[in-house]
């Protein structure tokens, strides 16, 4: 655990810094934020090149211009209202782009950047003197809170939240509206410089629709897939696979990955709105796909990391489906050993279920 003080430090003693550490002995999450803190002040680099997480696709490498990572921090920061000099956290790898975006937003609103070494429960390891103004996360990382009262203080106690990288667990989410501070829902990805849009997610009144940042505007294609223009961030008319309900140019519901959608006759079926149905009645990890079928072309099948299923917990499954309309309740129930994760834990549905 260290803190870079950019509320105070200049850019050339930010640049010894990062020469010197970048020499010792480190731990690899460690040699990440050095790497690319050194990156970043040297004035003869002027992009950075960045890696998808492969969840949806092949891994692929893109380049981002410090202008663009600047504009998308800048965007951020103003519409959060995060004060200058305030103590923010990274606690996200630093060579992916949600790590490598909270090191610039701390770079351009002068904050000093605590970095803890990510993991699945990273607030466990606040002190009470650090009094953290500004944070990002995924879902994974905080959904503990719901089984640790000091937890849920230390999250409450971190007046601006970021969710980024997966669906919110339901059982988490239950309890977002408890929270006193602000807590918001992202959405983007490595193509967009980490997030375009957010989405309150606690409080009384938590936002029904993401609402894109300032000088971002969205439309949708004939598939109802997202459309991003986004020129400060050198994003134009970016063509995602990602299936929205449209509110306009800057908002819009997510309904799920046109790569993932079910047609049973039919009958258009989104499995991340079943899962995320299903998400409060399961303990294991799992996905929803469809299989081919000789009647309906498609069938909803429930796939589930488990070594073996016995009589009694398929009866359990089956009960559980009844929380799903006619159409959504899987057909058939699949469990594998153990599915194929991305570094960053997304599980890797088609190369899952190519074991099968």
């Amino acid at each position: 655990m260290f803190t870079l003080r950019f509320s105070q430090l200049s850019v050339e003693a930010i640049a010894s810094q990062a020469q010197a550490a970048i020499q010792q002995p480190l731990a690899e999450w460690e040699k990440h934020v050095w790497q690319f803190v050194a990156w970043w002040v040297d004035s003869s680099i002027n992009e950075i090149e960045v890696h998808t997480s492969g969840s949806t696709g092949a891994p692929k490498a893109i380049k981002h211009t410090k202008q663009a990572m600047l504009a998308s921090a800048k965007a951020t920061c103003n519409t959060l209202q995060i004060p200058k000099g305030c103590e923010a956290l990274l606690c996200l790898p630093a060579n992916k782009i949600g790590g490598m975006m909270m090191i610039v937003r701390s770079i351009y609103n002068r904050m000093d950047l605590l970095c803890i070494q990510p993991s699945a429960r990273p607030i466990e390891a606040l002190a009470a003197e650090h009094k953290i103004y500004f944070a990002a996360f995924t879902p994974m990382q905080i959904q503990h809170i719901k089984d640790d009262y000091s937890v849920f203080m230390k999250l409450e106690g971190i007046n601006t939240v970021l969710l980024g990288g997966e669906a919110i667990n339901p059982l988490a989410a239950s309890y977002m509206p408890r929270l006193l501070n602000n807590v918001y829902a992202t959405f983007g990805m490595t193509e967009t410089i980490s997030h375009i849009a957010l989405k309150k997610v606690n409080g009384i009144n938590p936002d029904t629709y993401y609402t894109t940042l300032q000088g971002i505007t969205i439309a949708a294609d004939d598939r109802s897939c997202l459309v991003i223009d986004a020129p400060a961030l050198n994003v134009h008319q970016l063509q995602t696979n990602d299936i929205v309900n449209l509110i306009g140019t800057t908002q819009f519901e997510w309904l799920g990955r046109y790569d993932n959608v079910i047609n049973t006759g039919g009958i258009k079926l989104y499995p991340e709105s079943i899962e995320l149905k299903l998400l409060p009645h399961m303990e294991a990890p799992f996905f929803i796909t469809g299989k081919n079928d000789d009647t309906t072309g498609q069938k909803p099948v429930l796939v589930i990391e488990k070594e073996k299923l016995s009589s009694a917990e398929i009866e359990e499954l089956n009960n559980i489906f009844q929380h799903l309309d006619k159409y959504e309740r899987p057909r058939e129930i699949i469990n594998i050993t153990k599915f194929i994760r991305t570094s960053n834990g997304k599980i890797e549905r088609n190369r899952t279920l190519a074991m099968v």
